[in-house]
């Protein structure tokens, strides 16, 4: 039996997001990564020094268990979706500017994929009608990055879980519906 290897179904898959358009203005590809708090830190911490661009973030949260048999894994995925901002913004901006812009149209082309990949089947969760399970986190990159009082970014951020069955088919073509994304 061949070990199935989802960090690759992952990368090839967000590699497929589009960028969008929102009041005339381009959004910014999603930078993809995978890993635990330490591994996020100094991709975060690399990518500054090295001047790429790391925002907005798609994270796959690792450690992760699943279970897997005959070229199919099932289980409980954990992403965080995450940009950078300012500071100096309140909960109600950080909202209207980031959530509404950013964070919800990146969550809404996630799932989009989710559902629309040949190799990717999006469940609910047990006897739920829910297909994901969201935390919202405005103004998040101070605990979640920073070292004392100087944090390496400020962060708005949602973590959501995704309840998937994943299989070793081809991906195929994967056609977004950018409309229903704002």
């Amino acid at each position: 039996m061949k070990k199935l290897r989802i960090h690759r179904i992952f990368r090839d898959l967000f590699a497929t997001l589009p960028t969008y358009q929102i009041n005339s203005v381009e959004s910014d590809p999603i930078f993809y990564h995978l890993g635990d708090q330490d591994e996020l830190n100094k991709v975060l911490l690399t990518r500054q020094v090295n001047q790429q661009k790391a925002y907005p973030l798609l994270w796959y949260k690792l450690p992760n268990s699943y279970v897997e048999g005959e070229g199919v894994a099932t289980g409980t995925f954990t992403f965080i979706l995450a940009t950078n901002t300012s500071a100096d913004l309140f909960n109600d901006q950080r909202f209207e500017t980031v959530f509404d812009t950013v964070l919800y149209p990146n969550l809404s082309l996630v799932l989009q994929a989710f559902t629309k990949a040949n190799n990717i089947q999006l469940n609910k969760f047990n006897n739920e009608n829910t297909y994901f399970k969201s935390t919202e986190y405005p103004d998040y990159g101070k605990l979640m990055l920073g070292t004392g009082d100087d944090p390496l970014d400020y962060w708005d951020a949602m973590s959501f879980d995704v309840n998937l069955r994943i299989t070793d088919n081809c991906q195929g073509t994967i056609n977004y519906n950018l409309k229903d994304i704002i």
